[in-house]
């Protein structure tokens, strides 16, 4: 029989939108675009919401975990929040962080705080499987002119994990490709070439399996709709969600990037699973959509479902 691999991806949720932060004109507008990010920050109970996100994947059981806008937060020199840490030590010990990248930090000048976030992907694995990671960064990125920080450029990129089950090898990676927010209309072409980049890159090799928050769905309502799955479809790729439940939406994302609401609505399928060689998926869900899953100071665990496959290695 062929070896079984659970795996499960992840967006975390940053805490907070940045997008003030870059579009912001002048000074005044920047300095309160940044204050607001750190109360967005608090008020998402980051150490509440990691926690909810590590009893769903207690739930799932998967043996890979991959993570995107695992996000670091400072304040100059002090850690402020580190959502993969935060994570892993509501796991206790029974995960471990095989494989990390993370975008160039985004900083304010000192005179506003010095504030700074890194945003990024982290793939976590279960105690005892060995896997041997690789990360990289696409070429393709949103670059932001601005009036005070010059030119902001925003990053995306990957980790790949290497390993074998019971002599069958398999990789996997774990990839963030770029939003489409209606304001940034030139993101759909970064996509479209983060996800030919993709393709030709670290999922080049087979058996591969791709997740993550893939940001492209073609029926999106709350964000511009892109080809970048159906491209990647048409170039071999097997979308698990859509072979193993056809006709149902899976949508994966909360419109506006809503975590506190309890009856916030899904608008997009977000977050994919992927698969191309000798390797399929046999069953996929989504988790984290049932009101038991918020948090105590009432917050979703992410504005992102998790969703959670497994995979037969061929």
């Amino acid at each position: 029989m062929a070896p079984l691999l659970r795996v499960l991806t992840q967006n975390l949720y940053l805490g907070a939108s940045l997008y003030p932060v870059f579009l912001a004109r002048d000074r005044a507008e920047l300095q309160a675009a940044a204050e607001r990010a750190v109360v967005e920050l608090e008020e998402s109970d980051p150490r509440g919401r990691c926690g909810a996100v590590a009893a769903l994947i207690e739930l799932a059981r998967p043996d890979i975990v991959a993570l995107q806008e695992a996000a670091v937060w400072r304040e100059g020199d002090r850690v402020r929040a580190d959502l993969a840490a935060l994570v892993l030590q509501a796991l206790d010990g029974r995960y471990q962080l095989a494989g990390r990248w993370s975008a160039a930090r985004a900083a304010l000048p000192p005179e506003l705080g010095g504030r700074s976030v890194e945003l990024g992907n982290a793939v976590l694995v279960r105690r005892g499987l060995a896997v041997e990671s690789s990360s990289g960064e696409y070429r393709s990125r949103l670059t932001l002119p601005h009036p005070l920080l010059g030119e902001v450029h925003l990053r995306r990129g990957w980790v790949a994990v290497d390993g074998e089950l019971e002599g069958r090898p398999f990789r996997l990676v774990d990839t963030h490709l770029e939003a489409t927010e209606p304001v940034l209309p030139a993101a759909v072409a970064v996509q479209l070439a983060q996800a030919e980049e993709l393709a030709a890159g670290p999922a080049a090799v087979a058996p591969v399996i791709v997740v993550g928050d893939l940001n492209s769905d073609d029926a999106a309502r709350g964000v511009n709709r892109t080809e970048s799955r159906n491209n990647l479809v048409r170039a071999g790729f097997t979308d698990a969600w859509t072979a193993l439940r056809p006709g149902e939406p899976g949508l994966t994302w909360r419109l506006g990037d809503e975590i506190a609401r309890e009856d916030a609505e899904l608008g997009a399928r977000l977050d994919l699973v992927l698969t191309r060689g000798a390797v399929r998926a046999l069953e996929i869900e989504r988790l984290g959509q049932d009101p038991s899953a918020r948090t105590p100071s009432g917050r979703w665990p992410s504005d992102h479902l998790a969703l959670a496959a497994t995979v037969e290695l061929g």
